[in-house]
């Protein structure tokens, strides 16, 4: 019976279902998301399941806390220890208003190992318009950012499973140092693995193909295969990994 809940929408969203369908009996007093995009529609949905206020947040590593939720649904910049700079491809600033291919994060609080105009693949949409919640601070939009939810389905039936689900499992293994999930059919998933040096890159694939053999067989997903493929994770241009992601 937790109290408070920290979680990617993804995830509680399938845990509102649960609750809504009776298979779920928790009563937190607060839930505060983070990490990818949570739709209006979803967040809704999640309060009314759990009968308290859900908050939303946009954070980074190298940006920290960089946009809180207000009252009207806005996710305000800490623009007093935050600069992001919303950018096209060519890294040229967008307008307010005009969706953006990236964003340059500045961090005005991180005294230890400062940060300025670190690139991010996020796209956002930044808006200067006053926000009826009375705070002067400028509000963005998340347009992406967002871990798919994999969709499997089999003879009209659809699940749901959150990819960062099959990421702990294969990073909880002895040997991994990290993994990239790839769904390429609605019942095909394709896991890539780099191990630690030191051990059995084959006897560690296999050790994570059965731990997420076990776990599709549990969840009602015997039809999918899933295949540990030779490759290694691969990283976006600026150095972050995409977890679980559809490719299809």
């Amino acid at each position: 019976q937790p109290e408070i809940i920290g979680c990617y929408p993804s995830t509680i969203l399938l845990l509102a279902h649960e609750q809504m369908a009776g298979r779920l009996n928790i009563h937190p007093l607060y839930i505060g998301c983070s990490a990818e995009k949570l739709m209006e529609q979803d967040r809704a949905f999640i309060s009314k399941a759990f009968s308290c206020p859900v908050n939303d947040n946009y954070c980074s590593t190298e940006g920290g806390e960089v946009a809180m939720l207000c009252s009207h649904g806005h996710l305000h910049v800490n623009s007093d220890w935050i600069i992001a700079e919303p950018v096209d491809c060519d890294g040229k600033p967008v307008p307010d208003g005009t969706p953006s291919e990236g964003v340059l994060m500045t961090n005005l609080a991180n005294l230890v190992q400062p940060v300025i105009r670190y690139y991010m693949s996020d796209s956002i949409t930044m808006h200067s318009e006053p926000c009826a919640c009375g705070l002067p601070l400028p509000y963005i939009e998340i347009n992406g950012r967002m871990e798919d939810t994999l969709e499997f389905s089999h003879d009209g039936r659809t699940v749901q499973v959150a990819g960062t689900t099959l990421f702990l499992s294969a990073i909880d293994t002895d040997g991994c140092e990290t993994a990239q999930i790839i769904q390429r059919s609605p019942a095909d998933v394709e896991i890539r693995v780099l191990t630690f040096p030191g051990f059995d890159r084959e006897a560690v694939k296999n050790e994570i193909r059965q731990k997420t053999r076990r776990f599709m067989d549990g969840s009602g997903l015997p039809y999918v295969n899933v295949t540990m493929s030779e490759e290694l994770p691969v990283r976006t241009q600026g150095g972050k990994m995409r977890l679980a992601y559809k490719d299809f």
